[in-house]
């Protein structure tokens, strides 16, 4: 971190303000249902020569660099830490953005700057944004790659079911991608704009990453939430199809929730989260049932903690 004493400032905003506007490639976006946040620039980040930081030391660097903040209006909301941190170890990235639009309640928007003593809040200029791009023609097929191939992935997936029945493993969660030849520059913001507005109830989320790209998508699962001395989490495992017709839509929801193997496997998830949040917590609690989530396009088995 510089030397120089860190400085913010804290401004309302409009309660319709679209906190994708504030948004450009290189920055932090996490919103869901118009609640959320989007930062772009660096006031301040831990570590030099690009050095990043381990996950399991987050919380305490995040609360040094808190520490040497001087607030202009005192009783002002702080900046907000944004990061990035890969589940397999390894480090990942944390920082204070220049500029940040936060709206955590409905009707409330701030715009929170932060800067280095001498240099001022930085300037910057929003250009009207309404969410269009120029068309483009449809991918053709030679454009789509599956990785794994459709043979090794069954493949996976009998040496899977094997080792299952033979009591080796309870659970395993085998990912597949497509690989998108585009041939164009894909823009991080059109993406966000278009997975907003599919499925609101979603998170969506961009993230920079180490190596220069950026990391964008859309999930209805949020990991872990944390207000003052309670904690959320919405864990789902165990899904199935939506339909257009109710008659059909219904009864893959029934299917799901009747499928002994869907519930077995939401059961394993369900134990893992209760043994992990048990050592942080004085009283946990959750449904003996799940319930049913559902997206624009998947049915998910959920059941909240608290």
């Amino acid at each position: 971190m510089s030397g120089e004493p860190l400085r913010s400032r804290s401004v309302g905003l409009g309660p319709a303000f679209d906190l994708l506007a504030n948004y450009e490639p290189g920055g932090f976006f996490f919103e869901r249902r118009g609640l959320g946040l989007s930062g772009m620039g660096v006031a301040s980040a831990p570590g030099a020569g690009g050095a990043g930081v381990a996950l399991g030391d987050a919380a305490a660097v995040a609360a040094k660099m808190f520490r040497e903040i001087t607030f202009e209006t005192p009783g002002a909301p702080p900046p907000v830490a944004m990061g990035a941190f890969p589940f397999a170890g390894g480090s990942g990235s944390l920082v204070i953005p220049s500029r940040s639009v936060v709206r955590t309640t409905p009707g409330e928007t701030l715009q929170v700057d932060a800067w280095r003593e001498g240099s001022g809040p930085a300037a910057r200029h929003r250009e009207r944004w309404v969410g269009r791009a120029v068309p483009h023609e449809a991918f053709a097929e030679m454009q789509l790659r599956p990785d794994p191939e459709p043979d090794a992935y069954a493949t996976a997936v009998a040496e899977a079911t094997r080792r299952i029945r033979g009591g080796e493993l309870r659970k395993i969660v085998l990912a597949r991608s497509l690989i998108v030849d585009a041939e164009r520059e894909l823009d991080p913001k059109q993406l966000l704009w278009r997975l907003r507005a599919v499925d609101p109830d979603c998170f969506a989320f961009a993230v920079p990453t180490a190596a220069g790209r950026t990391l964008v998508g859309a999930t209805p699962e949020l990991l872990v939430a944390k207000r003052g001395r309670e904690v959320t989490a919405v864990p789902l495992a165990g899904s199935s199809p939506r339909f257009g017709d109710p008659k059909e839509d219904r009864a893959s929801a029934d299917r799901l929730f009747a499928s002994a193997k869907e519930r077995e496997e939401h059961a394993v998830v369900v134990e893992a989260v209760s043994q992990t949040l048990s050592l942080f917590c004085e009283d946990l609690r959750h449904p003996r049932e799940p319930e049913l989530l559902g997206t624009a396009n998947v049915w998910h088995l959920s059941t909240p903690f608290r």
